[in-house]
């Protein structure tokens, strides 16, 4: 069972934590408690270097919810904050309450939390993932409260578990956690505990306010705290020890401020529009937009995941413009500016995918690239044709290349900043227009078209590809390598040519006849799922 692993420590830092009373936690450095913070989209933006230097040393980031919600800045809070030196965290906010029957629910919940946080524990050294446990259904009693959620939670817990090899953190308020669990659960996993009094930080919580879970390991004080780099209020936490004890729960199998490669998603247009929830008609520099004009999520098409925006843009016929907005925060959206961009390298290639059957159109990036003689300065990207035959198809800018670039306003026609952002995307055309976009991403080594055999996108060729190969061979569309709309072992080819381009030396030697080449893959892919884990 968790305990106070400090606990002489921790009288000290009680007797000490009591002399500050509500006037609020920095009035007396009441050591060994670590300040930290829990945030998501509706703290827009952070600015992760001052938070840091204000004395920020973790944060949780909430990067999941359900089955389906991915935090559009998840992505931007968790590099930013690894790279100004916070230990940082993900959370999924469980919802409890979907699908009350259906007992795969934790584990659906589990293994879509698993894919998008588990590629920072392959990188570098994370804190414990967290189970936000939250989104109660209604219960007849506390004895039936403790059964479902004791149950659901360790369904949650081994899922993440057998992947990462640590057990969540579990998030909930003080009545929760002392109703609703069981001891073994309570044995197996430490706290962080949601209890926000009166008095502030002034009389922590003891062991004996939890007494199945012992100490608690993070303590969320308040909902309402203010804090440099970041805007508006946000929740405020402490960690139950040192800086170096807070180390040591670090886990992953990378180095410290380590994190993923390869291509960066910016909006996938799964469950949110990401970067791009503004009206289509927000800009001041569209012409010949009508109001009417829409941009709205739909499963109905998508490169790639669940779905993709819709545009359906409507003119008083003629020649158009449309400028799409980039930017977030929590609605209503704010206008837009750089500080409300995700920040990348100016290195590498930037781009979409886009699929229309409307002849005419074109499109292009537009990028802030601020100087200090022009900190306005944006940067078009060429003009490209958008191909009209109701298929994907990408659309990108190589930063590096100064040919594809041009100045759209107080620019000089050239990429030259060390960080830029995507100010927008500029269509143009004549008529009205039906038009889907997905996948607006950035990739900083190079370009974002797949090579061949990468069916899950990510820019890479390997064993998790050859195993979507598998699933989808004979009934799927999942691993079409040559657009013939079947996975069969001609995509299986593929996919070798393209693991040995890159793993040169897990090339045979030999070349077997085909059905003996069909065999020996499914070796390889064995080999190479294992490696790829």
């Amino acid at each position: 069972m968790p305990t106070c692993r400090w606990s002489s420590l921790c009288s000290v830092a009680l007797l000490a934590v009591a002399a500050v009373g509500a006037i609020g936690l920095r009035a007396v450095q009441a050591q060994p408690y670590l300040e930290g913070v829990d945030v998501s989209l509706f703290q827009d933006m952070v600015d992760w270097e001052t938070a840091r230097a204000d004395g920020i040393e973790f944060a949780f980031v909430r990067a999941t919810r359900g089955e389906t919600y991915d935090d559009p800045l998840f992505l931007a809070n968790m590099r930013n904050a690894t790279q100004a030196g916070v230990l940082v965290g993900p959370y999924h906010f469980c919802n409890l309450d979907t699908d009350t029957d259906n007992p795969l629910d934790p584990i659906n919940e589990a293994n879509h939390f698993l894919k998008v946080i588990k590629p920072y524990y392959d990188a570098g050294l994370v804190l414990p993932p967290v189970a936000d446990v939250e989104g109660f259904p209604n219960f007849n009693s506390t004895a039936e409260a403790r059964a479902f959620t004791s149950n659901w939670v360790q369904q949650f817990s081994d899922t993440v578990y057998a992947e990462l090899g640590v057990r969540p953190l579990i998030y909930g308020s003080l009545s929760k956690v002392n109703s609703y669990y069981t001891a073994s659960v309570a044995d197996q996993h430490d706290l962080w505990l949601a209890w926000w009094k009166a008095s502030g930080t002034a009389n922590p919580p003891a062991p004996t306010d939890t007494p199945l879970w012992g100490d608690w390991t993070f303590w969320q004080w308040t909902d309402d705290w203010t804090t440099p780099g970041i805007v508006g209020a946000v929740d405020g936490d402490l960690f139950n020890g040192s800086r170096s004890e807070l180390e040591a729960l670090l886990h992953g199998n990378g180095p410290l401020g380590g994190l993923p490669t390869g291509r960066l998603m910016l909006s996938d247009f799964n469950s949110t529009e990401g970067y791009f929830g503004f009206s289509p008609t927000y800009s001041g520099s569209n012409q010949n937009i009508l109001n009417t004009t829409t941009a709205a999520l739909t499963t109905a098409e998508a490169y790639e995941g669940a779905g993709s925006q819709e545009l359906a843009i409507d003119t008083a016929g003629g020649s158009w413009a449309l400028r799409m907005v980039s930017g977030i925060g929590a609605p209503p959206f704010k206008p837009a500016n750089p500080a409300s961009n995700f920040p990348l390298d100016s290195t590498g290639s930037v781009g979409f995918w886009l699929k229309t059957s409307d002849a005419g159109v074109s499109v292009q990036i537009l990028i802030d690239d601020p100087t200090a003689s022009s900190p306005s300065a944006i940067e078009g990207g060429a003009l490209r044709s958008v191909i009209a035959d109701g298929q994907w198809h990408l659309y990108e800018w190589d930063f590096e290349d100064a040919s594809q670039w041009n100045n759209y306003i107080g620019g000089n026609g050239a990429i030259t900043g060390d960080k830029v952002t995507i100010d927008s995307l500029r269509f143009t055309g004549n008529g009205d227009v039906m038009l889907y976009l997905d996948a607006v991403s950035h990739n900083p080594f190079g370009s974002l078209q797949p090579p061949p055999g990468d069916f899950d996108g990510d820019l890479d060729v390997d064993g998790v590809d050859l195993a979507i190969w598998q699933t989808a061979f004979g009934t799927s569309a999942a691993g079409d390598a040559d657009d013939d709309g079947a996975t069969s072992g001609g995509d299986l080819l593929t996919w070798q040519r393209g693991y040995y381009a890159v793993n040169p030396s897990q090339a045979i030697n030999t070349t077997p006849e085909p059905a003996t080449a069909v065999l020996a893959l499914f070796g390889i892919a064995i080999a190479a799922a294992s490696v790829s884990r």
